[in-house]
């Protein structure tokens, strides 16, 4: 029969979460965590930022982030203003206290104090968006930067894709294209040096008749070589079919007998 619990062991469940600052020792990265005690918390840091060696990271409490206890997810700002740093997802920029001073050394001597230089100015820690556990801006319009690149990326990616789907389905028109799982449609759009938007890498998976491992891919990678200087040079490779060995003879076959599509 299982031994009823203690009345110590009730008040240690009954604990409240509180908040720890856990760091790396050399670089100091790390973060908050709630727990009931110190080692647990230190336990978790060290399994994140320490290879799981106690030794390796410090511990500390932040009562300022007690508060956020029941969503164990600190907001960016707060964490700021408390001494932490971030780097901004769309500029780059370190975000810490000192940005306003730091924006202030960029301004020319002599330049007005308006138009993006009387943002920086009035550049508050309470301005950041995100938190610890998700992408984090320094202001509003770098986030709805970052948003509109994602979209324009997505329109770009998502045309390449359709493209590749329908070049797919005209030379086999009985294929399936796989839209889940590890073999739905794949595809990596980035800027060039040019910082025009180009897509690098598509590949759309399709079943077809006598498949017995796994389905056809239809791909197009990009490789990048670098000349005298540091220039960049890219080289795209014409689309290709990649089939697993064990099916090339089957996929063979289909093709050969799906051949007159073409025509």
């Amino acid at each position: 029969m299982p031994k009823a619990p203690s009345e110590s062991d009730k008040a240690k469940s009954q604990r409240p979460l509180r908040a720890y600052a856990v760091c790396e020792n050399d670089e100091r990265t790390g973060a908050i965590y709630f727990a009931r005690y110190a080692i647990v918390a230190r336990r978790m840091g060290a399994n994140e930022y320490g290879d799981g060696e106690l030794a390796y990271v410090t511990c500390t409490r932040a009562p300022w982030a007690d508060r956020f206890a029941d969503t164990q997810d600190v907001p960016a700002s707060v964490m700021v203003m408390n001494g932490w740093h971030f780097e901004c997802c769309e500029c780059g920029r370190r975000i810490d206290e000192d940005m306003p001073s730091l924006w202030e050394n960029e301004v020319n001597q002599g330049e007005p104090l308006n138009g993006a230089n009387l943002r920086y100015a009035r550049w508050k820690p309470s301005h950041v968006i995100g938190t610890q556990h998700s992408m984090v801006f320094c202001r509003a319009s770098c986030e709805a930067e970052f948003q509109r690149e994602q979209a324009e990326k997505k329109r770009v990616g998502d045309r390449a894709i359709a493209r590749f789907e329908r070049i797919i389905l005209r030379r086999f028109p009985d294929a399936e294209i796989q839209r889940h799982d590890h073999h739905r449609p794949h595809v990596y759009v980035t800027r060039d040096p040019e910082y025009r938007l180009i897509v690098e890498q598509v590949a759309v998976s399709f079943s077809f008749p006598g498949q017995v491992i796994a389905p056809a891919t239809l791909r197009m990678d990009t490789t990048t070589d670098w000349k005298p200087g540091g220039k960049q040079v890219r080289r795209r490779r014409k689309p290709y079919y990649w089939i697993c060995n064990g099916d090339r003879e089957a996929f063979d076959a289909y093709a050969a007998s799906t051949k007159r599509v073409l025509a």
